[in-house]
């Protein structure tokens, strides 16, 4: 049987091997596109600022075998986009999408982050409106765009990823460029969070703080979306990561 639901991971390999085993990934083609190398800003034991290990498919493939993986030079990246990471995202998002073949309707596609928790699978069971762009709101800024986790139809997610171009994005923050480009496209857009979707980042700026807490984790067999979040657990997890 042919999934019928698309999810994309892309940007930054960031956390993944942390991120990949929480994620019920049924019933989804998966494309995964990064760079090939991952960066985080610190990293315990490390005196440099920009430590950088690199990716390749296999990294993506031994956790989700039958994904379609595009890694790309992070170098070209730089070359092209220097330091506007929003165009860096929306490079990731556009070689994904242009990968689609050309006869290929999805009943929904998701465009999700490496570095966020989410029960995604539970838009299997949702009946999303035909020309509704699905993203939350940010409480950086003014008429911000969350840029963790966008999803839809198939057709209003390709037209918003197909309307963007590069030079759209000048230097500054990534959530007031998602929300311009809905507004000049005139693109309705409601928030995930009326959803029964739920995600979180995993954001931790020590890059070592949140890995000993994630191991007893799933030592002990706790699925994050089966986590009370008034419990002790759920207490300590806040401590190491973002909520919505």
């Amino acid at each position: 049987m042919e999934n019928k639901h698309l999810i994309i991971f892309f940007g930054q390999y960031r956390n993944f091997n942390h991120i990949v085993p929480q994620l019920n990934l049924d019933g989804f083609d998966v494309i995964a596109s990064t760079w090939d190398m991952a960066f985080s800003a610190n990293k315990v034991g490390v005196t440099t600022n920009n430590w950088r290990t690199p990716i390749t498919e296999d990294d993506i493939l031994k956790y989700i075998p039958n994904a379609k993986v595009i890694i790309s030079n992070h170098l070209l990246g730089d070359k092209l986009f220097g330091f506007r990471n929003p165009a860096k995202m929306l490079y990731h998002i556009k070689n994904a999408i242009n990968s689609i073949p050309s006869d290929k309707i999805y009943d929904t596609i998701s465009l999700h982050r490496f570095d966020l928790f989410s029960n995604i699978h539970e838009i299997q069971n949702m009946k999303l409106e035909e020309d509704v762009f699905y993203g939350d709101s940010t409480k950086v800024g003014e008429g911000g765009l969350q840029d963790w986790l966008f999803f839809g139809k198939d057709e209003i997610i390709k037209k918003y990823i197909n309307l963007f171009d590069y030079d759209d994005i000048v230097d500054e923050e990534a959530h007031q460029i998602h929300s311009r480009h809905l507004t000049n496209y005139n693109i309705k857009q409601k928030p995930i969070s009326n959803t029964i979707i739920e995600y979180t980042l995993l954001k931790d700026l020590s890059g070592e703080g949140y890995s000993n807490f994630l191991k007893s984790y799933n030592l002990n067999g706790i699925k994050y979306f089966d986590l009370d979040k008034d419990s002790d657990l759920a207490k300590i997890f806040k401590q190491n990561i973002i909520w919505r």
